[in-house]
């Protein structure tokens, strides 16, 4: 999931942030993401000569393509800092310090192909 925080400041895209991260780590760990995900498989299965029927069908019977979601990766688009005073990467240093400290059960930091780009892995806890 990519997020696009280009051009704010840092108290909306800190709360953006959170926001973005509460969400995605409760759906996570509820089953609406994975009945999501048999949903698009049940979709993808009607080019496949499959109906949406038979497979929502299965999926109740408990041998259908039910999938479980095991981690999201959500992508906060942050820029480089080229424009900011001192060409200093200001949003994604408040980003990384407020995820260093208040979300380390999230594995994050910053994408190694794009200084712009700080990525957080939010994965399912073993159940």
């Amino acid at each position: 999931i990519d997020l696009d925080l280009h051009g704010m400041t840092r108290q909306p895209a800190i709360s953006l942030m959170q926001s973005s991260l509460l969400h995605y780590h409760s759906l996570l760990v509820s089953d609406k993401l994975d009945m999501l995900a048999a949903d698009n498989l049940a979709i993808d299965g009607l080019a496949g000569g499959r109906t949406a029927a038979a497979t929502a069908s299965e999926r109740r019977r408990g041998n259908g393509p039910l999938q479980r979601v095991k981690c999201i990766i959500v992508v906060f688009v942050v820029g480089q800092g080229i424009h900011s005073p001192g060409s200093e990467p200001i949003l994604r240093n408040t980003l990384m310090r407020e995820l260093g400290n208040y979300w380390s059960m999230f594995e994050h930091g910053i994408d190694s192909n794009n200084a712009g780009q700080i990525y957080v892995k939010i994965k399912r806890t073993k159940s």
